[in-house]
């Protein structure tokens, strides 16, 4: 397979993902497919290595991040590990929704 049918392939299942998150995420279920559309023409793509900070702890962060492959996990200075979020799954909601929310 060459490098062209590679990603080829990496976005028709990456358009697969997003179209299961619209459909089963419970951030979406509720609303209408017009409000769905509108945050995800808005939403982008972040592809992280491994590694790679996504977010620190104290931050303020008003992104909710949708795991589409790969897991997150989501670490305190505190109380460290404190969950690990798989594809279909969502961290940073509560910024999202919460007005000057900071990650503790």
């Amino acid at each position: 397979m060459n490098a062209v049918n590679k990603l080829l392939l990496n976005e028709t299942t990456e358009s697969a993902v997003i179209a299961e998150v619209k459909r089963h995420h419970p951030l979406f279920k509720r609303l209408t497919y017009q409000a769905t559309e509108m945050i995800f023409q808005r939403g982008v793509i972040a592809r992280l290595k491994s590694a790679q900070i996504l977010f620190r702890e104290g931050t303020q962060d008003l992104m909710v991040y949708i795991i589409l492959c790969g897991k997150i996990i989501v670490r305190s200075n505190d109380q460290g590990i404190l969950c690990i979020a798989g594809p279909g799954e969502s961290v940073g909601e509560e910024s999202f929704l919460v007005i000057n929310h900071k990650y503790r």
